[in-house]
């Protein structure tokens, strides 16, 4: 009897180990996947920002090169007299 409670016993407990094998690697492959998922959608907004941001740097130059000439149009006089 108690060979048979053995076999049946190792019989489950191979069943309760396979199925924890099973589940932990559709749970290990969905957070692989998530990964996936968070890693390509950021380098589609990387790329997008990239795209914009050479126009947006071309913008902020000429701004403050614009703010600059004021600035140095403003102390001119003011190192011409000195």
């Amino acid at each position: 009897m108690n060979f048979i409670s053995n076999i049946i016993s190792n019989s489950v407990a191979g069943f309760v180990e396979a199925g924890t094998r099973t589940v932990g690697g559709y749970a290990g492959d969905a957070i692989i996947r998530a990964g996936d998922l968070i890693e390509s959608t950021g380098r589609g907004v990387g790329t997008s920002m990239a795209s914009r941001k050479i126009p947006l740097a071309s913008q902020i130059r000429k701004k403050l090169t614009w703010l600059l000439n004021q600035v140095l149009k403003t102390l001119r006089p003011v190192t011409e007299i000195n």
